[in-house]
């Protein structure tokens, strides 16, 4: 958690793909600090106790 950002992008805020008519997740102004909080790369289908039959 990063205690002095300006914004916070949250992983509920995702795009599955590169498209520019998507709507920004936030405009930020020049010099902001910003988090990113980040799926991975199956979208949180794996987790920890995943097996290979999942």
């Amino acid at each position: 958690m990063c205690n002095n950002c300006d914004y916070t992008i949250h992983g509920r805020h995702h795009h599955f793909g590169w498209d520019n008519s998507f709507v920004p997740a936030q405009r930020v102004a020049p010099g902001s600090t910003i988090e990113f909080q980040c799926l991975d790369a199956g979208g949180g289908q794996l987790r920890p106790d995943s097996t290979a039959a999942d």
